[in-house]
């Protein structure tokens, strides 16, 4: 993901994520929730942002300029991998700037307006990977819900912009998954995404690494197909499951086991050669729930297994 910023030349400068409506008081970096924090260095008539850092957001930047700044006021650094704990959808920015002669933070309007203009066309798809193992158990509905509300959190963000494209995958065992193809999010299509998930019906079998394949699958095939290169922001995958995989093989590639599937999987999700579109890093969150089969010693090797495959694993 990327993000290219216009920052007033200042020596403190930061990005905000409101949670709020903006017709609301803003929050200053201070006490906001999510935000990144850096200084501008100015060297030999060049201005660097330096040592930024995240309050509950983990990224990578360049610490260098990478545009020639057309006047006093400008500077342009790309942010890349960002990922906010728990997940923000990565809209609404604000940027401050702070003032040494008041001791306080000023919010800058000139580029908030700026950042909208980008804001309005960027898309991010997002392939929700959703365990409906009769493993589960009560739990299942759990499940359904933490999706659908992720869903709904998605949509109230994108009321008018259409910068999220939403597909789902519902998973037992390689035969039995559902596939629903990714699309926008305008009213209708969140009802159906919805229902979707509702109508999901638990299967014996939890064939993780198959789905999560798929999905890198359809994200690639998404944004090629719909999306153009100047629009797109990045791509995301969140997994709702609650154990060890049981059931993915490939017996045409010669996966014949779980484990097989998982070394084979597993450069694909993270690492240096892990799998990118339009050149940029696709990112992977798993949401664990205790399932009624799986020891603790088993739970312990799902752990290991999905923090060696996922950037967050979450309980």
């Amino acid at each position: 993901m990327k993000h290219k910023l216009t920052l007033m030349a200042v020596m403190l400068m930061a990005l905000t994520l409101p949670a709020v409506a903006q017709n609301k008081p803003r929050t200053d970096p201070d006490h906001a929730k999510y935000s990144i924090t850096g200084t501008m260095k100015v060297e030999n008539g060049s201005r660097y942002l330096v040592g930024a850092v995240g309050k509950q957001i983990d990224f990578t930047y360049i610490p260098r300029r990478l545009a020639k700044p057309t006047a006093m006021a400008d500077l342009v650094v790309r942010f890349d991998s960002v990922t906010t704990h728990p997940f923000h959808p990565m809209t609404n920015l604000d940027f401050w700037r702070y003032d040494e002669e008041i001791g306080e933070w000023i919010y800058d309007s000139e580029v908030r307006q700026g950042e909208q203009q980008m804001e309005s066309t960027m898309k991010t798809n997002i392939m929700l990977v959703v365990d409906n193992s009769k493993s589960l158990g009560d739990d299942f509905k759990k499940v359904q819900d933490a999706a659908i509300e992720f869903v709904g959190q998605l949509y109230r963000e994108s009321q008018g912009k259409d910068v999220f494209r939403v597909g789902v995958i519902g998973f037992s065992t390689v035969k039995f998954t559902r596939i629903r193809e990714i699309t926008t999010l305008d009213a209708t299509k969140y009802r159906e995404i919805v229902n979707f998930i509702r109508g999901l019906e638990m299967q014996n079998g939890t064939a993780l690494y198959y789905s999560l394949e798929k999905a890198l699958d359809m994200l690639k095939s998404d944004a090629q197909r719909n999306i153009k290169d100047d629009e797109y922001k990045e791509s995301r995958i969140y997994a709702f499951t609650d154990g060890l995989d049981q059931a993915s093989v490939d017996d045409k590639r010669q996966l014949t086991t779980p484990t097989e599937y998982y070394d084979h999987l597993r450069p694909m999700m993270k690492g240096s050669s892990r799998e990118r579109i339009n050149n940029r890093m696709v990112s992977s969150t798993i949401v664990t729930v205790r399932g009624g089969d799986m020891t603790d010693g088993q739970e312990r090797q799902f752990d290991q297994r999905a923090q060696a495959i996922c950037d967050d694993v979450r309980k």
